[in-house]
């Protein structure tokens, strides 16, 4: 039903829009600052983001690398040479965050390290957060646009031939000729997401930690836990059997859909949590094994489950449904695991696990 525009019509919605305008507001006079301290404010809160952001991916790395050395016989062929460098130019920055970006971590127009792992041969061979990278293997890399995309591509193409390089680096004006000799580990980055969940989860390629989890683990200890549980299930093909099983369980899918059945993917789903829990179960395990020869100590790790059951209760007794193991039975199989692996220790056996026949 077409609507008329009267003269009535109109009156009453510019009554309507006036009563709206004049409604009911604030009763005070609110302090407000000038234009110019917000935009001050909101450098400092950038200059807060990219600060606490890299601390925390530079700690989740450094916790991670002994791990992804100690479990390079596990990762099978998810291995490479790597050299524990993160680096980035200026330009790479998001635009409304470049001037907090040099202002707060020093990132300059050649690729600025942002981090060099604890332990890994950037580290060693002498670099710093801060230098700047001025040549890989001989090859110069020039300052401004695609800086960052050209040396990072160079130096995964000269790691790859897994022999010692020289870098040259700049720092407070000094050029610095160093060796860099890198070493063999499984290729699995870490990455931070920003999620408030306590969560982490490994999708065969990379490890994934959101800032929820980063704040639940109180130590680093803890935090090694979660990274050998993500680490272990990409070195057990977790991620691919998954798939695997998925693929199986969708052709029956297609079957059924084939003599006019719609199963909407049921057993697609179903069939991709088959053996859920006890990948979950091997992840636990596998990981255990892996801190242990990193030397990470792991007797008080069935605590953090403890922990993780007062946040989630009611995984305490879990279904069999579910797709993690209950939270009791974690804690008792790790603390199983800690009894094994001390084990082994005592008859200076090596530290790898238990394989089905």
């Amino acid at each position: 039903m077409p609507i008329r525009i009267t003269h009535a019509l109109v009156g009453g919605v510019a009554a309507a829009l006036y009563l709206l305008l004049t409604g009911c507001g604030t009763t005070t006079s609110v302090a407000r600052g000038s234009a110019g301290a917000v935009a001050s404010e909101e450098e400092q809160q950038q200059a807060a983001y990219m600060r606490t952001s890299w601390e925390r991916q530079a700690r989740l790395e450094d916790l991670s690398w002994p791990l992804l050395v100690a479990g390079r016989d596990l990762c099978k062929k998810d291995v490479s040479p790597r050299v524990g460098l993160a680096m980035i130019s200026l330009d790479a920055v998001e635009k409304d965050y470049r001037k907090a970006a040099a202002k707060t971590l020093g990132i300059k127009e050649h690729p600025t390290v942002l981090h060099a792992t604890r332990g890994a041969p950037a580290a060693m061979a002498g670099l710093q957060k801060g230098d700047e990278i001025l040549s890989i293997a001989g090859e110069a890399i020039e300052p401004g646009r695609n800086a960052t995309e050209k040396a990072n591509e160079l130096l995964i193409e000269t790691m790859r031939e897994g022999q010692p390089f020289e870098v040259t680096a700049r720092r407070n004006g000094q050029t610095l000729p160093l060796i860099i000799d890198p070493v063999v580990a499984c290729r699995y980055p870490v990455i931070m997401i920003q999620e408030d969940s306590i969560n982490a989860f490994a999708d065969g390629d990379a490890v994934y930690v959101t800032t929820g989890m980063y704040r639940f683990a109180q130590t680093d200890r803890e935090l090694q836990l979660v990274l050998g549980h993500e680490i272990a299930h990409n070195a057990e093909g977790h991620s691919d059997k998954k798939w695997i099983n998925w693929g199986l369980g969708t052709l029956v899918d297609l079957v059924a859909a084939a003599y006019g059945v719609n199963t909407q993917g049921a057993f697609g789903d179903a069939a991709s949590k088959v053996y859920s829990q006890d990948f979950e179960r091997e992840a636990d395990y596998v990981g255990m094994y892996l801190l242990a020869a990193a030397g990470v100590d792991t007797t008080e790790a069935a605590d953090f489950w403890r922990r993780m059951s007062a946040e989630y209760p009611q995984s305490i007794k879990g279904s069999y449904s579910a797709s993690h193991p209950a939270n009791a039975e974690r804690w008792v199989n790790i603390d199983a695991t800690n009894v094994e692996i001390a084990g082994k220790r005592g008859r200076g056996a090596a530290l790898v696990p238990a394989r089905k026949r």
